[in-house]
């Protein structure tokens, strides 16, 4: 299998930084998966973007390339495991200000894939070489 270039983001790791630039932007500069989450579903109009899973696989990724940073804490109030917290980098920072807007991306995304107008509207004819 073929690996990315480290320069290459995909959409969903886009979406992911562009969540965490929000966060970044209202002080929240250490936030945990679930806090993206949710900022995740709010800027899609209250619907999920992502499971849970891809959220984290995202970071991961964005991680190995030196866009987000993770740490554990403790939270001594409640008394509970650490948690794996996230901070953007200042390479991270940069990339995502550089990333096109929503729409661009959207807009890319949708040009490899066919429209309606180009997927035909009759069916391929009967393959000759089939038995009659």
């Amino acid at each position: 299998m073929r690996r990315r270039s480290v320069d290459h983001l995909v959409p969903n790791e886009q979406r992911t930084l562009r969540a965490a630039l929000q966060l970044h932007q209202q002080d929240i500069t250490q936030f945990h998966g679930y806090l993206l989450a949710k900022q995740l579903k709010s800027r899609s109009a209250g619907s999920p973007v992502m499971a849970y899973s891809t959220v984290y696989r995202c970071l991961d990724r964005l991680e190995e390339r030196d866009l987000i940073a993770s740490f554990e804490a403790h939270d001594g109030a409640s008394g509970g495991p650490p948690r794996r917290m996230f901070e953007l980098t200042e390479r991270g920072l940069t990339i995502v200000s550089e990333l096109p807007a929503d729409d661009e991306a959207r807009f890319q995304l949708d040009a490899a894939s066919p429209t309606q107008s180009q997927i035909p509207s009759t069916p391929p004819p009967d393959n000759p070489r089939e038995p009659t």
